[in-house]
């Protein structure tokens, strides 16, 4: 019995660190096609003082601690410790509602763009119905899609399989599958 308890303490350790692994490769993801939306939304300065529905307002100016901080005043709820590889940063929380739905649960990330150019996220990870992809998206990622554009009051653009929104204050949104039945909504703010 003992061999046993034994194996499902390891087997539980192996899981955990790979989903955290999991949720620091997806962010570097984020992070690769959000960017390049953040980095082209440089010359808005002017920020916003109104969060969309699961957000936070951020700005790239502050450290990966203060926007935690500020996360967990909003009433996040964080998991098991934070990920540090190099110069990226991860960490996990209970899924938020967004615009009526469950996340499976919510991130916060940050990485260097750069010597000046720092990136937070706040992303939200949904899965729905496995046969959901990019060509046909489930009725979560539908329903969020639409009651972006009629918040933004503007229809995304599309790059790389994934929508995005530029924003106000150096911000955007973005949103996509990562794999059949699984998706993302990022909020994204550079420096």
């Amino acid at each position: 019995m003992q061999n046993f308890d034994n194996f499902s303490m390891e087997r539980d350790k192996i899981r955990k660190r790979g989903r955290t692994n999991l949720r620091v490769i997806i962010f570097v993801l984020a992070v690769v096609i959000l960017g390049g939306a953040l980095i082209r939304n440089e010359t808005q300065e002017t920020e916003r003082k109104v969060a969309l529905d699961g957000e936070v307002l951020l700005n790239g100016d502050i450290s990966f601690e203060e926007a935690d901080k500020k996360l967990r005043e909003a009433g996040f709820v964080p998991m098991e410790g934070s990920v540090s590889q190099e110069e990226t940063q991860a960490q996990g929380y209970e899924g938020r509602e967004v615009y009526g739905h469950k996340a499976n649960f919510s991130c916060l990330g940050y990485t260097a763009l750069g010597e000046k150019n720092n990136m937070l996220a706040i992303i939200h990870y949904f899965m729905e119905d496995s046969s959901t992809n990019k060509e046909h998206p489930g009725e979560i990622f539908t329903d969020i899609r639409g009651k972006l554009t009629q918040s933004l009051g503007t229809e995304p653009k599309e790059e790389e399989g994934f929508l995005y929104w530029d924003l106000k204050g150096r911000s955007s949104v973005m949103m996509g599958y990562v794999q059949e039945g699984f998706w993302m909504l990022v909020y994204g703010y550079t420096k």
